[in-house]
């Protein structure tokens, strides 16, 4: 039997023995103690080399809220708050509970403030122990040398790994998978002990490990699928259970049931539910969720019958992230995976094929090649919650969802090279497969070093998300995003020379993100605001105002900036379209004042229509006093006191 075979066949040896039964298996021999050691250094070079770059990173997408922001990492009071609240605090209501990994950035807050080595000092050293812990796991299960060095290395240098590497909150998928792993290991080796004290101990650590899984990520819940599956696949030899008392293999599973009825139990007393309601989810982040009217009319979402066959087409990228991880992106949101509808789709068709594939190969190959049907069901089984094929989750598709299913790829990846490397009595068979591992790794560890550049800021990394996925509206909105964010640190668009450029950079993206999805309030705000900075009012602020309108939860203060925005293209316009942008804006006003009779904006561009466009200067500094009575602070206060003879003080008159 092969190497992809049983444990405990002849070909593995003693180290099958050792892994099966400890009391009775010899010392490793001197040359494989050597090779152990080789293969744990090349693991810890594969696993830290390439993320060298990834020093000097700044704070991106979610770890402005969850790291850079929280106050609740600031201080040790602030961690217990942390195990009474939702992850991502008051900021989002999302039914995330992952009170762990925020203990972890609280001590790397604690050591070293908000200084980015450390974050990625952490996680790439966590990620060294995750791909030790899968080496470990790989051996004590009985694969050999060969085989789980290979699936080590290449899960150590594969580059989809970076979003949850280099990325800070990524943190969550490597903590989860390091504590899944070993509770695994933990589990294997509790069957490999005699009946007695020492096992139990070895359950019940287990069972803390798997807990603290489940409080760094959800998706560890995958361990209660992925245990029972290598115990069938790969199944332990161990000494025999007490006399008299029959084999427990039901009772090796209740402490991880009751670790997770627990952890059940925390989010369901901390969030007040389990699961998240699909009404909450946003389309334009996941459009698997059930079909809605937007605000403006339109049909988002998956209509009945699109979102299984959709979910089934995003496996297929999945499949073509773990295969060929050439083209990497930080959102794959709306529309870049488009919703599939019609079963002819050639996405759905790819994405079936790959899920048939690994469901079929677990169960043909389960005798046969053992080692590649375990792969096949553990990258199947910790993929599945956060599938989108039994519920929908807050996203469509994310790289750091495959950190833990990619283990089952290298599996697969290792016991073939494992194969390969035993082929003929020569040597050559063997030196073919170092030579094949040698070339995929070091492609994988390039690609890696690359990528983690693009993470170096906000600018970077949307910039090659546009490129890599230039069809997505997250990455186009935060682009856009990010751009005006530089402008405003910056001091202002009239602050640096570079800051013009960078608006209508930004407005480009803003406006791409908007034609994707114009129900998005706050690009339509930003848009706005960026039109308003370049003078752009007369060419996209009409459009942008008639969607905020039916946007704004208080759509007062969008009519009265539609008729500023009217009112400042009037000197450019002709004299026909002066007199239709005035009524216009006269119109825009009315129905603002109507909505809100106290909105200081309003009365503000009331002011300007009536004692700049209308001739009646008595109506305008009335409508100015009463922006000055509404809001003494106004953006436009030293024009309005100058022009109605205010006094220049903290109170408007009265």
């Amino acid at each position: 039997m092969d190497d992809m075979g049983e444990p405990g066949s002849p070909e593995l040896g003693h180290v099958a023995g050792a892994a099966t039964d400890p009391q009775r298996a010899p010392r490793a021999l001197p040359a494989e103690r050597s090779a152990r050691r080789w293969w744990t250094a090349c693991v810890v070079i594969a696993a830290v080399l390439p993320y060298l770059s990834a020093f000097g990173n700044e704070f991106v997408r979610d770890d402005l809220v969850i790291i850079r922001d929280n106050e609740r990492i600031r201080s040790w009071a602030g961690v217990v708050e942390c195990f009474a609240s939702n992850y991502w605090g008051d900021a989002v209501q999302a039914m995330l509970y992952r009170p762990l990994v925020l203990a972890t950035y609280a001590a790397n807050y604690a050591v070293g403030g908000l200084d980015t080595a450390g974050y990625t000092a952490v996680n790439v050293a966590l990620h060294a122990a995750c791909c030790l812990a899968l080496l470990a796991l790989l051996r004590h299960a009985g694969a050999s040398a060969f085989t789980s060095g290979a699936a080590a290395v290449l899960f150590a240098v594969h580059p989809v790994h970076t979003e949850s590497v280099t990325g800070f909150v990524g943190r969550a998928d490597v903590l989860s998978t390091l504590l899944l792993l070993l509770a695994l290991l933990a589990h294997r080796h509790a069957q490999c002990l005699p009946a007695g004290r020492g096992r139990y101990g070895v359950r019940i650590g287990a069972a803390l490990a798997f807990l603290a899984a489940l409080l760094s990520k959800e998706s560890a819940i995958a361990l209660l699928g992925i245990a029972p599956a290598m115990d069938v696949l790969l199944p332990v030899r161990a000494a025999g259970p007490a006399p008299g008392r029959p084999p427990g293999r039901i009772a090796r599973y209740v402490p991880l049931v009751v670790a997770a009825v627990v952890y059940l139990g925390l989010r369901y007393a901390v969030l007040g539910g389990l699961t998240r309601d699909p009404a909450g989810i946003d389309p334009a982040f996941n459009p698997l969720v059930p079909a809605r009217e937007t605000a403006l009319g339109t049909l988002r979402g998956a209509l009945p019958g699109q979102a299984l066959p959709s979910a089934i087409a995003v496996v297929g990228e999945y499949a073509r992230l773990l295969i060929w991880p050439a083209r990497l992106s930080a959102g794959y949101a709306f529309e870049q995976l488009p919703l599939v509808t019609a079963l002819s789709d050639g996405r759905f068709l790819w994405g079936a094929l790959v899920v048939a594939l690994h469901l079929l190969g677990a169960l043909v190959l389960a005798r046969r090649a053992a080692w590649v049907a375990f792969g096949l069901a553990l990258t199947t089984i910790a993929f599945a919650p956060t599938s989108n094929i039994f519920f929908p989750i807050g996203t469509l598709c994310a790289e750091r969802l495959m950190y833990l299913p990619s283990a089952g790829f290298v599996i697969v990846c290792g016991a073939g090279l494992g194969a390969l490397a035993r082929r003929g009595a020569d040597g050559v068979a063997l030196r073919a497969a170092v030579a094949l591992l040698a070339v995929v790794s070091l492609a994988g560890a390039v690609r890696t070093y690359e990528r983690n550049h693009d993470w170096r800021d906000g600018r970077t990394l949307w910039t090659s998300a546009v490129q890599a996925a230039p069809r997505s509206f997250k990455n186009h909105a935060s682009l856009g995003f990010t751009l005006v964010r530089e402008v405003e640190n910056r001091g202002g668009v009239d602050a640096d020379p570079q800051a013009r450029p960078m608006l209508r950079r930004a407005l480009f993206h803003l406006e791409h993100a908007a034609s994707i999805w114009p129900e998005q309030l706050d690009v339509n705000r930003a848009i706005a605001a960026v039109c308003w900075a370049l003078d752009a009012s007369d060419r996209l602020l009409p459009d942008v105002y008639a969607r905020l309108v039916r946007l704004e939860p208080e759509p007062a203060e969008s009519h009265a900036h539609w008729a500023g925005a009217l009112l400042a293209s009037v000197a450019r316009a002709t004299p026909a379209q002066r007199t239709e942008r005035l009524t216009r804006a006269r119109q825009q006003l009315d129905t603002a004042l109507e909505l809100d009779p106290a909105s200081a904006d309003a009365h503000y561009y009331a002011g300007v229509l009536w004692r700049d466009h209308l001739g009646d200067a008595l109506r305008g500094a009335r409508h100015w006093t009463e922006a000055l009575q509404l809001a003494p602070d106004h953006w436009a206060r030293d024009l309005m006191r100058s022009a109605v003879g205010a006094p220049d003080s903290a109170e408007a008159p009265r």
